[in-house]
């Protein structure tokens, strides 16, 4: 019985630890850009000019955006992170929507693309201030004007986010955590039951 136990404990370990690697927290290292007033796609090459477009900094998974409100057209994004053999790996498929009076944008997760996270498909979030001011910055730079539209209504939440730094535990990390602490407690009991026998 101990050894499934741990042989549980060990199996539910690694998956987390392979879950926390797998999420960036970094910058992405190129964007692929589509969208209004851009001529096609564009490529942004340097994670120092996407500082505040990380999985964790760029939206705000607290605050769900109204996609029945949205009026702006949106910005088509692709997150890439470099691979260990200096290739380019798709990370995932985003479009942006920025606030057209300047308040906060909205994104829309598309897809999870290579080892992306595919649990926030198909749903709207609050794009995080740092998101946006980084997102017009890069519209700015590459001319971009926003169409005057309707602003975005987006749901209960913050009126402002912090975004999160890579000093942030992320859940899987808290859930290896956990992990552990449940290995510790079960083997504790386990030696105090056999004590007692």
């Amino acid at each position: 019985m101990l050894k499934r136990v741990l042989l549980l404990v060990v199996a539910l370990l690694t998956v987390t630890c392979a879950l926390a690697l797998a999420w960036p927290e970094a910058p992405p290292d190129k964007l692929l850009l589509s969208g209004p007033g851009l001529d096609g796609e564009v490529e942004v090459v340097g994670a120092e000019k996407l500082i505040g477009l990380s999985p964790e900094a760029f939206m705000d998974f607290t605050t769900p955006a109204d996609p029945a409100a949205q009026a702006a057209p949106g910005f088509e994004m692709v997150r890439y992170y470099k691979g260990r053999d200096g290739q380019y790996e798709a990370f995932d498929r985003l479009r942006y929507h920025p606030h057209p009076q300047g308040g906060r944008g909205a994104v829309y997760y598309l897809k999870a693309l290579g080892y992306g996270p595919g649990h926030n498909e198909g749903r709207w979030f609050a794009a995080s201030t740092a998101g946006d001011a980084v997102m017009g910055r890069l519209l700015d730079t590459l001319t971009v004007s926003l169409p005057q539209t309707q602003p975005l209504a987006l749901a209960q939440g913050p009126a402002t986010v912090t975004p999160l730094t890579s000093a942030t535990p992320t859940l899987p990390w808290l859930a290896a955590l956990g992990v552990m602490a449940l290995a510790a407690l079960v083997a504790s009991r386990r030696g105090r039951w056999r004590q007692s026998r």
